[in-house]
């Protein structure tokens, strides 16, 4: 329940903040927040009709409210950019590489509008620098810990897996990462 109040605090103050209750309102699928719990396999927050739904596990992984709303702006800048709705209408048109290519653009346009909804908000942009840090943390041998983190993509294109343990996986003696770039 204080992990979903929190969510919900955070969405409410992004939603006030650019102004988008009304918008919402009207929209197909109204934007509502959910925190799961240990749910394998399941991305630490995205948003599909309307819900948003973000792991509790990844509440616990950020050391800040502003990091959370970092991360919650990025998929709430899914939405406000209606890409779920540009996805389905050009998913079968679209080659594989076009369709990746179509997923990138979108990734780097939900960063931006995140960290508008953020600053909106009165929250630190820079959280969403922040939230890479909180899980850099995560692994203790920074070699692997540099080599987890994106370089050649943006943060929201390869998802990131906190609650599945799946960086602290990297600290375990039975586990090496194979790099195959």
């Amino acid at each position: 329940p204080l992990a979903q109040r929190l969510a919900q605090h955070i969405l409410d103050r992004l939603i006030e903040g650019s102004r988008l209750r009304q918008v919402i309102q009207e929209a197909d699928f109204p934007v509502h927040v959910v925190v799961t719990c240990g749910v394998a396999n399941f991305p630490d927050a995205e948003i599909r009709a309307g819900v948003l739904a973000i792991s509790a596990e990844l509440i616990l992984a950020m050391s800040s409210e502003d990091e959370i709303a970092a991360m919650m702006g990025h998929e709430l800048g899914h939405y406000v950019l209606a890409h779920e709705a540009q996805k389905l209408q050009t998913h079968r048109r679209l080659t594989q590489r076009a369709a990746r290519m179509q997923s990138i653009r979108h990734e780097f346009e939900a960063d931006a509008e995140g960290l508008i909804l953020l600053a909106n908000a009165g929250y630190d942009p820079h959280a969403a620098i922040d939230v890479l840090k909180s899980i850099r943390a995560i692994v203790r041998d920074p070699a692997v810990a540099e080599r987890l983190s994106p370089r050649d993509y943006p943060i929201g294109t390869k998802r990131v897996c906190a609650d599945t343990d799946y960086f602290a996986t990297f600290n375990r003696d039975n586990v090496t990462l194979v790099d195959q770039r």
